[in-house]
């Protein structure tokens, strides 16, 4: 499929798309996994804290904040976020009346390593020792265009989505594994390259986030040196491993405090704050509001 063709078939699919999501928002789909999303107007950079997810932009631009580094895509490509990271996005609507479309697919890390496996089975060759930054552009080829179009078509029906939804997420997986985006994802399921060894640390710090964690502890969690770990943590993410610890603890306190009527100070010392006033400045700094604002809101 030639340039021109690929690009009839992006408008196309923002067509369909635009069709899917009548007004601004988030939408929910049969498929737990899947998400579209409808930006009728530029956004400003806002700090969202993003689980491992393929983003496939059809209308408008979308951009990733990452350090100092900027990720910009655009209709007919995407973006591949390999870690649970936080940073900052916004949105462009190109121009009025023309919203910025998008799908939103979390990434499954068993499909990644029983696709993973059927590759290399088949003679694929691993993926280099070094990956780059744990988010990726690429260019939404002939095969990740026809994907989407028969995801779309699944999506308009329950029945097809409940019948061919998961084997159509499951190829689009392997779609991306085969992209210039594929490396960092490929690597998720191998302990031995950065992103793989990294993400081990992170489910740990994750799943203790009021722990009193140290870098050596989660150099160790790695099987790498404090210095090594530190370094490619940072490379990857555009995060110190104790910058990113502050956000998970902030982000996951929002979701307690959207989804509980507890006060402020319970959900500061079971995030792992000490400090309950400090808590209360770190949320402001974050978010721009006290945490008794966005308590009950179901954020």
């Amino acid at each position: 499929m030639n340039e021109a063709r690929e690009s009839i078939l992006v408008k196309s699919l923002a067509q369909r798309l635009s069709e899917l999501t009548p007004h601004e928002g988030r939408f929910a789909t049969p498929l737990a996994d899947v998400t579209l999303m409808r930006s009728d107007h530029d956004t400003e950079p806002a700090t969202v804290f993003e689980e491992p997810a393929i983003v496939l932009a059809l209308q408008g631009i979308k951009r990733g904040h990452l350090g100092d580094e900027v990720l910009t895509y655009g209709a007919g490509q995407g973006l591949v976020v390999s870690l649970p990271m936080s940073f900052q996005c916004d949105t462009v609507a190109t121009r009025p009346g023309s919203p910025m479309l998008a799908i939103h697919v979390r990434i499954n890390l068993e499909t990644v390593r029983d696709v993973v496996t059927h590759m290399v089975d088949a003679g694929m060759p691993a993926p280099p020792a070094m990956s780059p930054r744990a988010m990726a552009v690429m260019t939404l080829d002939a095969p990740l265009l026809d994907v989407t179009r028969r995801l779309f078509t699944a999506l308009a029906s329950k029945v097809d989505a409940a019948v061919m939804g998961a084997s159509l997420v499951r190829e689009l997986h392997y779609r991306v594994l085969q992209s210039s985006a594929g490396v960092c994802l490929r690597e998720l399921i191998t302990w031995r390259g950065r992103v793989g060894t990294v993400l081990r640390s992170i489910e740990c710090l994750r799943a203790q986030l009021d722990k009193d964690w140290q870098v050596a502890d989660l150099a160790r969690e790695a099987s790498l040196s404090s210095s090594a770990y530190h370094a490619a943590f940072k490379d990857l993410t555009g995060q110190t491993p104790m910058q990113y610890l502050k956000t998970a603890r902030l982000h996951r306190a929002r979701q307690l405090l959207g989804l509980t009527s507890r006060s402020s100070a319970e959900v500061a010392f079971e995030v792992g704050y000490q400090s309950p006033s400090q808590f209360s400045r770190d949320y402001k700094r974050q978010f721009g509001v006290p945490p008794s604002q966005d308590r009950g809101t179901s954020l």
